[in-house]
């Protein structure tokens, strides 16, 4: 994934060691869900965070 969100990275350096590998384990499993389920927009504008530059099926 190209990079995970600013919120996600404060919430899990706040949180213990283990807490933390399980969240982001947990939110990797369900990016890479929504990856499977869309495709990249090309037209979409670079700005936008990667989630939605995806297009649904």
């Amino acid at each position: 994934m190209e990079g995970t969100d600013t919120r996600e990275r404060c919430a899990a350096s706040a949180m213990k060691r283990r807490a933390r590998r399980e969240l982001l384990a947990a939110v990797a499993h369900l990016d890479d869900n929504f990856v499977a389920r869309t495709q990249h927009d090309p037209f979409s504008p670079p700005t936008y965070p990667w989630w939605k530059r995806r297009l649904d099926e």
